[in-house]
């Protein structure tokens, strides 16, 4: 996940809830997720298709500051570089896993 935001959106950091658990606060890039029923009921019910927002960031504006949102420290996956469909070019975001785990600590 991108824990890290951009220039113009500073994410809040991860705040650690157990040994190898973080609570997030902000983050992008939901590439490994496991979803409860009430979470995806949740998700459903602030996300459209047609909202002007990509999903990563419904979860994170309407889901992320309530609670319930975890990841695993370190991170066990993350986006291989490559070509993406979705932006129609070469992406590499490895730095965002190598520099997330730094908050991870």
């Amino acid at each position: 996940g991108n824990m890290l935001g951009i220039d113009v959106i500073p994410f809040k950091p991860p705040v650690r809830y157990s040994a190898h658990l973080f609570r997030l606060i902000d983050c992008w890039q939901t590439h490994a997720i496991v979803y409860s029923q009430k979470g995806v009921e949740k998700i459903l019910s602030k996300f459209s298709v047609t909202g002007g927002y990509n999903y990563d960031e419904v979860l994170r504006q309407s889901i992320m500051p309530d609670g319930g949102c975890y990841m695993v420290a370190p991170q066990m996956a993350y986006q291989k570089a490559g070509l993406s469909d979705i932006w129609g070019n070469v992406g590499n975001y490895e730095h965002l896993y190598s520099e997330g785990n730094k908050l991870l600590v």
